[in-house]
């Protein structure tokens, strides 16, 4: 017979992580100067109250872990005997099926509860850092809805957003939200809800409208491109210098002139940079209207709370946090969009 509890200690045993104060000293040399010194004022100091929950909320997971892992196999045991004994044992295991994800749920449920709270009070402290008007949600207020004639975001029916940052940088207003687009199709006459989109929306908002309306796309290869362009007439491939941007994207613009003074050498090798920071997520960009639209595609969750199981220190959270709106910051900086009178 399985011991369940030594077991349980097994898996909470299995995985070690730096302490806060042997590695924060120079956790954050290669990120920006003077943010390891704001760290250590303003998220330091939770550490230990953090450290804390999460030991108790092993100490919860364990026992509950104890409870459900017995419950399930008494119910397993009992239901089987039941299940064999009625008409329909395909009603009976389906019930016996929900009732273990139930207590499997339940025993979870305070390791749900411990990284909500980190989310709902370090994250919003991690963006005061960029500056006082940067506000951290863990709901998105970006909707993909409002940005269906930016010609990048597919037919989709659901929508489910989290993670919402918003944030002003030299006059240009940001917005990002990590969402999930999801549609029905029929395949035969059975009918499933497939995924269109999942990843990020980063959105710039400036204060004057642009002329034309520039769509940046993944490169598909050949003749799928042709399937990519966005509707209308209007619309014109713009051929551009750079081989490597030209490889990962196909621009489209109906204003030939002012994609070319948009997409400088400056903008395109930031936009490289970002997809390598990103994991190498599929990339799309829009110029509409007085708006930069870009969409990353990635099922990597980018502002999650680390493990319950390692000791916290929040460091890999802040790194995060810091590289990635770095690079977004790098964008607006080159496309020195408050600048662009001319247009």
């Amino acid at each position: 017979m399985v011991d369940v509890e030594n077991l349980v200690r097994l898996i909470f045993s299995s995985r070690a992580g730096p302490r806060f104060h042997d590695v924060a000293e120079h956790a954050f040399d290669d990120l920006d100067v003077g943010f390891s010194h704001w760290f250590q004022e303003n998220i330091a100091p939770q550490v230990d109250e953090f450290e804390s929950k999460r030991r108790k909320t092993l100490v919860v997971l364990q026992f509950r872990m104890h409870v459900a892992i017995t419950v399930v196999a008494a119910a397993i045991f009992v239901g089987g005997i039941l299940i064999s004994m009625v008409e329909r044992p395909l009603v009976g295991l389906f019930g016996l099926v929900l009732f273990s994800k139930l207590i499997v749920a339940w025993a979870y449920n305070p390791v749900i509860e411990y990284e909500s709270e980190i989310k709902w009070k370090i994250f919003p402290l991690l963006f005061q850092y960029f500056g006082p008007d940067f506000t951290y949600q863990e709901e998105g207020e970006l909707s993909a809805e409002k940005m269906c004639n930016s010609g990048i975001i597919p037919d989709f029916r659901d929508e489910d957003r989290e993670d919402y940052v918003r944030g002003t940088r030299h006059g240009i207003r940001l917005e990002l939200t990590e969402t999930k687009l999801t549609k029905e199709r029929y395949i035969g006459k059975l009918r499933q809800t497939v995924t269109v989109f999942r990843g990020m929306l980063l959105l710039l908002t400036v204060n004057k409208p642009f002329a034309g309306q520039t769509v940046l796309k993944q490169d598909q290869g050949g003749v799928l491109n042709f399937f990519s362009k966005p509707a209308g007439s209007a619309y014109e491939t713009v051929k551009l210098e750079d081989p490597e941007f030209e490889r990962i994207f196909e621009v489209y613009s109906t204003d030939q002139v002012e994609a070319r003074y948009l997409l400088t050498p400056s903008f395109m090798e930031r936009l490289i940079e970002l997809k390598t920071l990103f994991r190498g997520s599929a990339i799309q960009g829009s110029f509409f209207q007085n708006k930069l639209l870009l969409t990353f595609s990635s099922d990597f969750d980018r502002f999650e709370a680390g493990s319950v199981f390692v000791p916290v220190t929040f460091i890999d959270e802040a790194r995060t946090v810091v590289r990635e709106m770095t690079e977004i910051f790098r964008i607006i900086d080159t496309l020195k969009l408050t600048d662009r009178t001319g247009l």
